[in-house]
């Protein structure tokens, strides 16, 4: 990163000299500084994709973690927030913040910085990340899903659109590979599910569809 700095600082001219320099190595300073922020993130409250993304291709691993960063951030709306509506502000964020992202001017949050950058670089499809934000909105409503449909569905939406954002880094557009990245996340999302039984009950929340439980 620094070398490339330098570079740059070489090889082309800068109107104010030295004072451009500085505001090259301050840019550089900062996209690494939003780089580590979303890594921590990540390798604190994704522990698992943290290490799947470790071993990711180097030109899609930046990207791939910041989407998962993203996922952090969101899902965690739910749980920090007792007001419905508290959450819906925080969503209604991040709605916000992806659109500015799309257009080159993020606001100055970490996530959003290198999301800018990922959805540049990869074109990534703003479809997938509309979705992921409806989800998480509707999910502020739900204590419960009444059927195993419900719960795949929230699946498709979550799990399984980061899955197709993340084969986007790859350059990877194909329907086969979609069509398993669709079943590989509704199962992602349930065995996570089924791990984290002892904290929702915990909290007095079951998140088992009541179809199931029915049985």
């Amino acid at each position: 990163m620094w070398r490339h700095c330098w570079r740059r600082v070489q090889y082309q001219r800068f109107p104010g000299g030295a004072i451009s320099c500085i505001q090259v190595a301050q840019a550089s300073t900062s996209s690494r500084s939003s780089a580590a922020y979303c890594l921590d993130l990540v390798r604190r409250f994704d522990h698992e994709h943290y290490l799947c993304c470790l071993l990711l291709p180097p030109c899609s691993r930046a990207a791939s973690i910041t989407l998962r960063a993203l996922n952090v951030e969101l899902a965690q709306v739910k749980d920090v927030v007792s007001d419905k509506r508290i959450g819906e502000m925080r969503i209604q964020f991040w709605r916000d913040a992806i659109d500015l992202a799309f257009k080159g001017t993020p606001p100055q949050h970490p996530v959003a910085k290198e999301l800018s950058l990922a959805i540049h670089r990869h074109q990534l499809s703003k479809h997938w990340l509309t979705r992921l934000l409806d989800a998480r909105e509707r999910e502020l409503g739900v204590s419960t899903y009444l059927t195993t449909s419900d719960l795949e569905h929230h699946a498709e939406w979550t799990s399984s659109s980061l899955l197709y954002l993340t084969l986007q880094t790859l350059g990877v557009e194909d329907v086969s590979s979609d069509h398993a990245a669709s079943h590989v996340g509704k199962a992602e999302t349930i065995t996570t599910l089924l791990r984290a039984v002892p904290y929702h009950l915990s909290r007095r929340t079951v998140l088992i569809p009541m179809d199931i439980i029915s049985r």
